[in-house]
């Protein structure tokens, strides 16, 4: 399974080495022979300014998702994970594209296509919010459930506490903590694991408070169904849209303060795009009228 950019010149029908490198001319059309760069989607639109947080206007740009496997895939399914402080949401729509490798193609991406309906597919991996009301002190322990980790205090004061937390999750395999604000931090799994809501708690030894910002949980939970089974070679194709969110560029005086200024101050967010699929079982004895191709819009 493999993603590739689209505006190339001619048909991978009649030719395998059709190259489009231009991450700006993937507006769909036909599918190129290169590669997506990687799954993070912050590579295939523009950097985030606080002139596009002001304009606020709709992009979009087509990719595609071809099976490379010698033999078919089911539940074909996508998600799109960003950040928690991210200024940008996500939508996407699947349509069919024929043996020609040929989807509909818009002039720029601030055009939508016709023949897309988008969706959500916005997915935050399980997390929960932490405020600290007291900084620990130097030598004090603190346990944190249900994530049993045990973080060592080496410094007090709330700078002291943030380097404790970022030494305790550092090498855990199953957490990650990132923080929000000076006394907000945030304690989320590594995986795409769909987590049942858990109450948090702690115990500490000296002075450190906090309260968890309700459960440990996804707050969303959006994953698009791009196809029931694909079969060998066959491709989707993948409208992206993004959008500011609402409010965002009132609310931050910052970024007000930058725009008057003229300063140039570009945002990279991170929001990687996940594809996941299952094999189909007894591969090598598959009936061929049963995993034909399903149309969807």
């Amino acid at each position: 399974m493999m993603l590739y950019l689209t505006g190339a010149q001619a048909s991978l029908a009649k030719s395998q080495d059709n190259p489009q490198t231009d991450v700006n001319k993937s507006l769909g059309g036909y599918v190129s022979s290169s590669l997506v760069p990687n799954n993070a989607l912050n590579v295939l639109f523009d950097l985030i300014s606080s002139y596009t947080m002001e304009k606020k206007q709709t992009e979009t740009i087509a990719i595609a998702l071809i099976n490379q496997f010698d033999y078919p895939v089911e539940n074909v399914e996508l998600k799109i994970i960003p950040d928690i402080n991210n200024v940008s949401t996500f939508k996407v729509a699947a349509v069919n594209v024929g043996k020609n490798f040929a989807m509909e193609q818009i002039a720029n991406r601030y055009q939508e296509p016709i023949g897309a309906t988008f969706f959500d597919a916005t997915f935050f991996r399980a997390a929960v919010e932490l405020e600290i009301i007291t900084p620990a002190t130097a030598g004090e322990q603190i346990a944190l459930y249900p994530f049993n980790v045990v973080i060592d205090v080496i410094e007090g004061g709330i700078e002291g506490t943030w380097q404790a937390f970022e030494v305790a999750f550092a090498d855990n395999n199953d957490y990650t903590v990132k923080r929000l604000t000076e006394n907000h931090f945030y304690i989320q799994r590594r995986d795409e694991a769909v987590v049942e809501s858990l109450e948090c708690s702690y115990v500490a030894t000296e002075t450190f408070t906090a309260n968890f910002l309700g459960k440990f949980e996804n707050k969303i939970n959006n994953t698009v169904l791009l196809k029931q089974v694909m079969q060998p070679q066959e491709t989707i194709g993948i409208w992206i849209q993004r959008q500011i969110k609402n409010n965002v560029y009132d609310k931050n005086e910052e970024l007000i303060k930058q725009y008057v200024e003229k300063q140039v101050k570009p945002n990279i967010e991170q929001i990687e795009l996940i594809i996941s699929y299952n094999l189909v079982e007894n591969v090598n004895n598959y009936n061929e009228q049963q995993y034909q191709p399903e149309s969807y819009s």
